[in-house]
């Protein structure tokens, strides 16, 4: 095994020239006839002479010994290449296992046998899961001996399946990677990829985790452009789907979601088929033949768009109303075949147009009826009108007109109300109002005039409200101005909630409980700096006058005190100074910062703390 690949990598088995000639008696006869005897015996020292170490680039297995070999395998095998490691095993091949350099020939084939396992490991990690297994697999365990064979096929034999294991790992995460891209899974897709940062080989986690991020990137953004282009496409313009299509188009074939683009085209096309119906129901054709035109030639609807432009001439012709136009509109729409794509919209358009010729000669009798505004005129229309029944293509229009007469008549019946109730809210009185209020009450929230109705009731309610309330609230304003804030309280919270005014009385109630408070804070600050007065309970009382609000009209008084208290802080600091630094300096920073008195105690603090 180990011979053959030997002698295909430059290993001579042939004798050396100089040796050659060693072994020919007639060379030496030769010899002894042309030089004289002192040079026969230099001659014959010179050849025979043997080197120090051999020529391991001509080494003849048979003839060398052991310990040659061995050394030329070490030497061989320092290159730590697949075929420097295998020449080393060859040169060292067919050793007995009694010889005594045996045991040192069998650690130098475990070294050898570790650096092929490098090698492979190494082609494992750039990626050459094949070549890795077959470099493994060349290591010849046949020449180690036997209970060492046996583990180093277990290892090599482990190895392999620890690759195999990575390998079909990482090809496991990779195909569910496609697969969430696939379905436009962009944050599980990465999810599988990070997976392969961890696998274990070098290749997996650099070269193709690269690859599957940036496919998944790409991926992304052609997800972004379908998601844009499906809401494009649901939007109610048909610039918006073209636009959409144009986005399917630009997808590259290689992608992905490349099939789903060329999916979508179809889809979207038909939406502006649909968009283009619209437009014809709306009586535009122009704007609908503009929106067909522009359907592209890969959505493979020509069919459907020459039928929608064969019944956009019949529903033109229907367009005037009359039943000659209708009856136009039913032969043409009768030519399109039964093998057409659009022969059961057009068979639905007849249906309705004979309908609607039906429907034509109620509608004519009903405006003409109406014509006078009489309410019995109006009340007769109403009744033609009814005959049109729910599903006819003119029952809309007829329930138009149904809604119009029917106002008209509860104006003429209800109008009376509303004037009168104008004419007693215009006396201003609180009588006044409520007679106002309950007469415009007599119009039925189902009636015509009712919201006119309900926003005067509206407005006259507030009044009569304002009428009502303001005494009180004005009673309550005189009580504050009078420093009577419990009193201003009570007053105005005699108004009810729900009341045009209770909102104000509610923010005058507000403020006066402020005033109370602070009017409390007050009280409670100036009792604990009532002298003698400690710089405890001083500090105390700045705290608590400073609660008072900045918006407040209590908020001045509050300053001077605190002023007046930082003062005296600052006093009884420097009174401590000359007696205990330590207890000056806690005094002194009792003083706020917002007092005036803050930057003196601060450089006092200073000083005393260098002192």
């Amino acid at each position: 095994m180990i011979l053959p690949y030997l002698r295909s990598h430059s290993v001579s088995n042939r004798v050396p020239p100089v040796a050659q000639w060693i072994h020919y008696w007639q060379f030496w006869a030769l010899l002894g006839m042309v030089i004289p005897g002192g040079g026969i015996l230099l001659a014959l020292t010179t050849l025979l002479r043997l080197p120090g170490q051999p020529n391991c680039n001509q080494v003849f297995l048979p003839t060398v010994s052991v310990s040659e070999r061995l050394f030329c395998a070490q030497d061989t095998a320092k290159e730590k290449t697949l075929e420097k490691f295998l020449t080393a095993f060859s040169l060292v091949e067919g050793v007995p296992a009694n010889h005594p350099l045996r045991s040192e020939i069998n650690r130098a084939m475990e070294q050898w046998s570790s650096g092929i396992l490098e090698v492979a490991e190494a082609r494992f990690q750039e990626g050459n899961l094949t070549e890795a297994i077959s470099i493994a697999q060349s290591i010849p365990i046949e020449e180690t001996n036997n209970s060492h064979g046996k583990e180093l096929g277990a290892i090599i034999s482990s190895r392999v399946q620890t690759w195999q294991t990575i390998w079909t790992r990482a090809e496991a995460l990779y195909q569910q990677a496609e697969s969430e891209i696939a379905t436009e899974n962009w944050h599980q897709a990465f999810l599988k990829a990070v997976r392969l940062l961890t696998i274990g080989n070098t290749y997996w986690e650099t070269t193709r985790y690269e690859q599957l991020t940036s496919r998944i990137q790409v991926s992304k953004d052609e997800g972004t452009r379908l998601t844009e282009a499906r809401r494009l496409a649901m939007s109610g313009s048909a610039d918006d789907v073209l636009a959409a299509i144009k986005l399917m188009q630009t997808f590259n074939p290689e992608s992905p979601l490349y099939p789903e683009s060329q999916k979508l085209i179809p889809q979207f096309s038909q939406r502006l088929l649909d968009l283009a119906q619209g437009q014809l129901d709306q009586k535009n054709r122009s704007r609908a033949q503009i929106i067909v035109q522009r359907i592209p030639v890969e959505a493979n609807l020509g069919r459907q768009i020459e039928d929608f432009n064969f019944l956009a001439d019949a529903q033109s012709m229907a367009w005037g109303g009359t039943t000659v136009d209708l009856e136009r509109a039913i032969a043409h729409a009768l030519k399109l075949g039964i093998d057409r794509p659009f022969h059961s919209r057009a068979q639905q358009l007849i249906l309705r147009w004979q309908l609607e010729i039906i429907d034509v000669s109620y509608l004519q009798r009903a405006q003409l009826l109406a014509t006078g505004k009489a309410m019995e005129n109006l009340k007769a229309a109403l009744i033609e009108l009814s005959m049109i029944s729910p599903g006819n293509p003119r029952f809309a229009e007829a329930q138009k007109l149904t809604k119009k007469w029917q106002d008209d008549i509860e104006v003429i019946e209800d109008q009376p109300y509303l004037t009168q109730a104008e004419r007693y809210a215009a006396l201003g009185t609180v009588p006044g109002f409520q007679a106002a209020i309950a007469s415009a009450m007599q119009v039925g929230a189902d009636r015509s005039l009712y919201p006119q109705a309900r926003q005067q009731i509206r407005q006259w309610s507030q009044k009569l409200q304002q009428l009502e309330d303001q005494p009180l609230l004005n009673q309550a304003r005189e009580s504050a101005r009078q420093n009577d804030f419990r009193s201003a309280i009570t007053i105005a919270s005699r108004v009810p909630s729900g009341r045009v005014l209770f909102e104000s009385a509610q923010a005058d109630i507000r403020t006066w409980n402020g005033i109370l408070k602070n009017q409390q804070v007050l009280r409670e600050a100036k009792q604990l700096a009532l002298p003698p007065a400690t710089a405890q309970n001083l500090g105390q009382a700045i705290a608590i006058a400073d609660q008072v609000p900045a918006n407040s009209e209590l908020r001045a008084e509050a300053n001077l005190l605190i002023r007046q208290w930082s003062q005296d802080l600052l006093t009884l600091a420097q009174n401590q100074a000359d007696k205990d630094l330590v207890n000056a300096i806690t005094i002194a920073r009792k003083i706020p910062p917002s007092s005036e008195f803050y930057q003196q105690a601060q450089r006092l603090i200073q000083g005393w703390r260098q002192r």
